[in-house]
């Protein structure tokens, strides 16, 4: 019994270590933020903050974030308020399941970006992770029209 008493202490400690260690990282990231720069009649300009195990997965973390702002929260301060597919993210998300697992998971966004260069270089944060903020251009005219093209959106909106 003193010997099951020793190893439940230990494994309490232990959970209560792991547990205390993760909030610990999770609160030294800082919180992404995706910014409205500028845009023309077909283009769209962005500032966002990523994080990643490389400095290519932050910069590409950071141009995720642009694009679900644009498709489903829309951009304060500039002409496209509205979303481009809808405010209900998961519904969307698993309605179009094929789309959106190609399109963030096999990389299909990057065919959207027009530029895309980080400002202030990266920074080394804990747990072996970088985190950035990068300017990206991305090209509405061609997002809408691929997504009116595969069904994702109506031609007049969603």
């Amino acid at each position: 019994m003193m010997v099951f008493t020793k190893y439940f202490a230990c494994f309490l400690l232990c959970l209560f270590s792991i547990t205390t260690t993760s909030c610990a990282r999770r609160q030294q990231f800082s919180p992404t933020q995706t910014t409205y720069v500028t845009s023309d009649g077909n283009t769209i300009t962005m500032r966002a903050s990523g994080v990643g195990a490389s400095q290519q997965d932050a910069l590409s973390d950071a141009e995720m974030r642009v694009f679900d702002v644009i498709l489903f929260r829309g951009v304060p301060e500039s002409q496209h308020r509205r979303p481009l597919v809808s405010t209900n993210e998961s519904a969307e998300m698993m309605r179009n399941s094929p789309y959106f697992a190609d399109f963030y998971n096999g990389k299909r966004f990057k065919s959207f970006i027009v530029s895309s260069r980080p400002v202030g270089g990266f920074t080394k944060l804990a747990g072996r992770q970088y985190q950035t903020t990068a300017e990206v251009r991305v090209n509405l005219a061609n997002l809408r029209r691929d997504l009116e093209q595969r069904d994702i959106i109506r031609s007049f909106g969603f």
